[in-house]
């Protein structure tokens, strides 16, 4: 009788996830003064811990099971929420972002400041997600359940199913917090290593420069540690072994 119940309370789950409607949300993302589209733009649905970030293009696009609040945000720009009330069909959400107003030419700062406030709100703004590592399934854990005697017999709690839908919940949260993260890092990178920097410093356009930018970007952890100094001397640097390697990669 316990086996039969073990078998019905784990296939309960799954017919009630084949009978929820799978409706994809999708859409552009862009500047609101410019109309550019903002690539790695956080897009999170809160209430399926759901998340992504928009491509090159702007685009982004996430599947939800049931109506709840869409956020987006980007470092820079304000943070937009929109609610899904229902779920009646595919939808397509075009969404235009702001900037911050401490991006204006009076309260314009160095990179790393302005890094630095974009870095503060943007985690405001996901919260939920960069605290996802605290979030733990209280009660019986998956791994106890598991190796606990029970004799002879198989039995499964309610309580343990809802262990495991907070389990797996967290660790999506988990997941995407990483994926934040590694953005993160690598618009703080673009904030201080970028074209027109590279630009003052070696006189590249163009293809050349895309080259030079791609071929010697530097880490996230040495350039967090690393003076403005130290960043403009290790382009002069590397401008210097790719000068004089340039004579020797052309064959006539």
């Amino acid at each position: 009788m316990k086996i039969t119940l073990l078998f019905f309370l784990l296939l309960v789950p799954v017919a009630l996830m084949a009978q929820a409607p799978h409706v994809t949300i999708a859409g552009t993302v862009i500047d609101s003064a410019s109309g550019v589209p903002l690539q790695q733009v956080s897009v999170f649905e809160n209430a399926s811990a759901n998340g992504t970030l928009t491509d090159e293009n702007g685009r982004y696009s996430l599947v939800l099971t049931k109506p709840g609040l869409l956020r987006f945000s980007y470092l820079g720009y304000g943070t937009k929420t929109v609610r899904i009330e229902m779920l009646s069909g595919d939808q397509t959400i075009n969404i235009p972002l702001s900037v911050l107003p401490y991006y204006t030419p009076e309260i314009y700062v160095t990179a790393r400041k302005m890094y630095k406030l974009d870095s503060i709100n943007f985690r405001k703004a996901n919260s939920d997600i960069f605290t996802a590592s605290k979030v733990r399934a209280g009660g019986v854990t998956p791994a106890a359940a598991h190796t606990a005697d029970y004799g002879s017999s198989v039995a499964l709690s309610p309580s343990l199913l809802y262990n495991n839908y907070i389990s797996s919940r967290a660790r999506r949260l988990r997941t995407y917090r990483k994926t934040l993260e590694t953005a993160e890092k690598q618009t703080y990178v673009d904030s201080r290593y970028n074209e027109q920097v590279i630009t003052s410093i070696t006189g590249l356009k163009g293809a050349a420069l895309d080259s030079f930018m791609v071929e010697n970007q530097p880490a996230y952890g040495w350039l967090i540690k690393s003076s403005d100094y130290d960043l403009y001397s290790y382009i002069k640097e590397k401008f210097k072994v790719t000068a004089n390697a340039a004579p020797a990669a052309i064959v006539k």
